[in-house]
C-alpha cells in the first residue's frame, strides 16, 4: 500500500492532476508504431470487482493482450486500456474474438455494464443487444426511428445493425515520423496552439500528416488503378493544403508539448519537413545570411526606414495601399505598412552603448557580484520602439545602472545570433552554427558563467537552453527580462509609489510559458506584488 499525502502547493497539485488526466494518453504513446488505442470502459458491483478483474486478467492473457487496467474501485468501474493493430484480416478477427469474450465476461458471468463513464461507441454498438436483451433493444430502435428516421446523428455509433461493425472500416494508423509517432490523438494540445482558430491544430497536423504518409505509400502498393488515381488526387490535394493550413501557419513554439502527456512538440516535426524542403539555393541564402548576420540586420534596418519615410511623406492611406498592392503582386512576402511599425534602432546609439561598457571578458579587480551579461538579441538590435520613446536597450542599460549593475556585451554583437530564425525556418546547420558562436562569446563575457547572462527576448533564452549543454545548463545563470527583474534587479532599487500605474496588461509569450515550466530556469509570472 502507499500512503496517501495531500497537498496544498499549488504546482505540485497542479502536476499531480496532470499525471492524471494523461494516465491513458501516457500508456497509449508506449503501443507499438502504426497500432491504434482501444480504451473500454466496463462497470460491476462493488462486491464483484476482485474476482471479475481476476478473470479480466486472464482473458486478456489468452488472447495474447498485454493490457493496461485501472479503473475506480469505488464504483466498481475499470477501464481497459490496449493497443491493437488492424492492418490484417488475422489482427481484426483476433480483437473480434476477443471482443466477444469480453463482453460475454461483463455481462453473462458478471451481469455487469459494457459502459460506465464514457458512451458506447462502434465498438460496443454491436453487443448493445447483448446486454440489454432483445425487447429493450427493439425499443430503443424504435424510438431512433421515431426522432431521426434519416439516422443523421451518430449513425452506428450506438445502434448498429452490423454484427462486424467494430472491425470494418477503421481508421488507419500509419507510421509517419518518429516525432509524433506516440500521439493517440487526444486533443489535449489543442487549446495551447495559436493557430487553434485560424487553420489546424497539432493533432489535426499530425492527423493530416499520417494521412498524407498513408497515401503515399498506397501509391506504391496499390494494384487497383482506379484506386490509384483516387489516392493520387487526394495526395496531391492534402499536400496542396498541407502547406498553409499546417506550415505556413504553424508557429512551431512548442506549445503543444506543454499540454501533451508525452511531451510531443508537433513544431519540431513542422520544422523537420521545411528543412527536407529548403532546396541547396536556399542553404547557400541562410549560410551567407549567418556568416555575415551584422550585415543582414544592417539591411533590414534600412528596408525598415525606408518604409517609415514613404509612409511618413505619402501618408498613412497611400502607403497602406501601395504596399498591400506590392505585397499581393509578389505573394504576399512583404509586409503591409501600418502607422504601428517601429523606428529603426540607431546604430550609432548602440555603438555608444557598446564603447561605454565592456565588450570583452571583464576587469576581474571590479565587484565580480556587480556584473551582468547583457545580449541585445537581434530584433532590438533593429527596432527602435515607438517615436517618442527611448528604446528598449537604452531602458535596459539604464534599469541595470540603477540596480548597480555594470553591464558587459559579448564581442562582436552585430554578428551574433542565437539561432532561432535559422531553426524555424528549416537551416538546423546554420542554426547550430550562430548558437555555438553566441554561446562561445557569452562563455568569454560572462568568465564561462560567474556572471548572470541577460537576454531581452524569451524566444531566444528559450533556443540557448534547448540547445545548451548540460554543464552550461547546471552552473550558468541565463536569464530573460522578467526573471531577471525579480532576481537581480527590485530588491535595488528604491521605487517612487507615487509614479506607479494603477495596473498594467502583461503579455507572457510563448516562450516565458514555457520557460514557466524549466528547471532549474523558471520564470516567475506574477509579479503583482511588486
Amino acid at each position: 500500500a502507499v500512503p496517501i499525502n495531500f497537498t496544498r502547493d499549488g504546482r505540485e497539485a497542479e502536476d499531480l492532476w496532470s499525471l492524471r488526466k494523461g494516465l491513458i494518453p501516457r500508456v497509449g504513446g508506449q503501443r507499438p508504431i502504426s497500432t491504434s488505442m482501444v480504451l473500454e470502459d466496463v462497470a460491476v458491483q462493488e462486491t464483484l470487482l476482485a474476482p471479475f478483474t481476476a478473470d479480466l486478467q486472464r482473458l486478456m492473457m489468452d488472447h495474447h493482450y498485454d493490457a493496461k487496467i485501472f479503473g475506480h474501485a469505488l464504483d466498481g468501474n475499470l477501464h481497459v486500456l490496449l493497443s491493437q493493430s488492424f492492418q490484417t484480416s488475422a489482427q481484426r478477427e483476433r480483437f473480434r474474438r476477443m471482443m466477444d469474450d469480453f463482453c460475454s465476461l461483463v455481462v453473462d458471468k458478471y451481469d455487469g455494464s459494457l459502459k460506465a463513464e464514457h458512451g458506447t461507441g462502434r465498438n460496443v454498438a454491436p453487443y448493445v443487444e447483448m446486454e440489454w436483451g432483445t425487447s429493450a433493444y427493439k425499443v430503443m430502435k424504435e424510438l431512433k426511428n421515431i426522432i431521426d428516421p434519416d439516422h443523421l446523428l451518430n449513425p452506428g455509433v450506438i445502434l448498429n445493425n452490423n454484427p462486424l461493425a467494430h472491425v470494418s472500416d477503421l481508421k488507419p494508423m500509419p507510421e509517419a515520423d518518429g516525432l509524433v509517432d506516440q500521439c493517440i490523438e487526444c486533443g489535449f494540445c489543442e487549446r495551447n496552439c495559436p493557430s487553434r482558430e485560424l487553420t489546424l491544430t497539432p493533432r489535426q497536423r499530425i492527423v493530416a500528416y499520417r494521412e498524407i504518409k498513408r497515401l503515399g505509400e498506397s501509391l506504391r502498393t496499390e494494384l487497383d488503378p482506379v484506386l490509384r488515381n483516387h489516392n493520387s488526387v487526394r495526395l496531391r490535394d492534402f499536400e496542396n493544403d498541407f502547406e498553409y493550413q499546417a506550415d505556413h501557419s504553424c508557429a512551431a513554439d512548442g506549445m503543444c508539448s506543454l499540454r501533451c502527456p508525452v511531451n510531443i512538440n508537433t513544431g519540431e516535426l513542422i520544422k523537420k519537413l521545411r528543412a527536407g524542403q529548403r532546396t541547396a539555393k536556399h542553404q547557400r541564402t541562410a549560410a551567407w545570411i549567418g556568416d555575415h548576420f551584422g550585415t543582414a540586420t544592417w539591411l533590414m534596418s534600412v528596408g525598415l526606414r525606408t518604409v517609415g519615410t514613404f509612409g511618413r511623406t505619402f501618408g498613412e492611406g497611400f502607403a497602406s495601399a501601395a504596399t498591400n498592392f506590392i505585397s499581393r503582386a509578389i505573394g504576399y512576402r512583404l509586409p503591409v505598412w501600418n502607422r504601428h511599425v517601429p523606428q529603426v534602432l540607431p546604430r550609432s546609439l548602440l555603438r555608444s552603448l557598446v564603447d561605454k561598457n565592456h565588450t570583452s571578458q571583464p576587469d576581474l579587480e571590479v565587484d565580480k557580484k556587480k556584473k551582468v551579461v547583457y545580449f541585445v538579441c537581434c530584433s532590438n538590435r533593429v527596432l527602435g520602439g515607438k517615436p517618442g520613446e527611448d528604446p528598449l536597450v537604452q531602458k535596459a542599460v539604464s534599469v541595470i545602472d540603477k540596480a548597480g549593475y555594470s553591464v558587459v556585451f559579448p564581442r562582436n554583437l552585430d554578428q551574433l545570433c542565437c539561432g532561432m530564425p535559422f531553426s524555424s525556418n528549416g537551416f538546423p546547420e546554420v542554426s547550430s552554427k550562430k548558437h555555438h558562436e553566441l554561446m562561445d562569446a557569452l562563455s568569454e563575457a560572462s568568465n564561462n558563467g560567474e556572471y548572470p547572462v541577460l537576454l531581452d527576448m524569451s524566444p531566444c533564452v528559450l533556443q540557448l537552453l534547448t540547445k545548451a549543454s548540460s554543464d552550461q545548463k547546471k552552473n550558468w545563470n541565463i536569464m530573460e527580462p522578467i526573471g531577471f527583474i525579480q532576481k537581480h534587479v527590485l530588491d535595488n532599487l528604491s521605487i517612487d509609489q507615487g509614479k506607479l500605474v494603477s495596473s498594467i496588461a502583461v503579455h507572457a509569450p510563448c516562450s516565458t510559458k514555457r520557460l514557466s515550466k524549466m528547471e532549474p530556469f523558471q520564470v516567475g509570472l506574477p509579479l503583482e506584488e511588486q
